[in-house]
């Protein structure tokens, strides 16, 4: 059901094909929210768009910085302005780092930290100029707790969580919000797992509405609060819900 508070706001979504991508574009397309979904698979982003009338899909490559710009002024462009950009692309490749390749380092640096950072500057812009605006990164656990095997992917989100706090504080003058959200495991098919597999071995784990519903109570606090981080956990993974 559309809500008067954030009925019409403008948005960018990036991994919006993904599990918890997705969930937050039906979130803010059932909210009355114009959307632009982004993402790096075209068939996924069409599938996506004939879900959602309405929906502006833009397909880009998150390890090209010129495309990451590219996408920043043409969300900007077909809403005229943004009042919500989610960086949520991003991608998780295990491995040592001796055994990992330069190029599935440098693509998890570029999707889950390079491609905000430039985002985050040509919207956040827009945005400081305008007074108001949520810039919502999806960080994860591991912007917090090493993994062994997941250096580079822990290395690209704490990255994310010192920069999003950081901006905020440059940006919170301008009247425009910056926050982490920090999701535990979540049945998704983030690092090529299988959701419904990982529910039958652990059924408690998140679900990508979850996080979607955490990204909409962001949306609905009042001008005066700001909410930096969110962490958000399983209750008990190994419990399978009542509901």
């Amino acid at each position: 059901m559309p809500n008067k508070k954030i009925k019409n706001k403008r948005a960018l979504v990036t991994g919006a094909t993904g599990g918890i991508g997705n969930a937050i574009v039906a979130a803010f397309m059932e909210s009355g929210m114009k959307v632009v979904g982004a993402g790096s698979n075209r068939l996924k982003l069409e599938e996506l768009s004939a879900r959602f009338p309405g929906l502006i899909i833009e397909k880009a490559d998150f390890t090209d910085p010129n495309d990451v710009e590219r996408l920043a002024t043409s969300a900007l462009n077909h809403y005229n302005g943004l009042d919500v950009l989610v960086n949520n692309a991003g991608i998780g490749i295990s491995g040592n780092v001796v055994d990992t390749s330069i190029e599935d380092i440098r693509n998890m640096l570029y999707i889950n930290l390079s491609a905000p950072i430039i985002l985050s500057k040509i919207i956040g812009e827009y945005m400081a100029a305008a007074g108001s605006g949520h810039i919502i990164n999806i960080g994860s656990g591991a912007s917090y707790t090493p993994i062994s095997g997941m250096a580079a992917y822990c290395a690209s989100k704490y990255g994310l969580l010192g920069f999003s706090e950081s901006l905020a504080l440059e940006l919170r003058e301008y009247g425009v919000k910056v926050s982490i959200i920090t999701p535990g495991s979540t049945a998704t098919a983030f690092g090529g797992g299988v959701p419904d597999a990982r529910l039958i071995n652990k059924p408690g784990l998140l679900l990508p509405s979850d996080i979607a519903d955490t990204v909409m109570c962001l949306l609905y606090q009042s001008e005066r609060a700001w909410t930096s981080q969110v962490n958000i956990r399983p209750l008990n993974p190994n419990k399978k819900p009542k509901n």
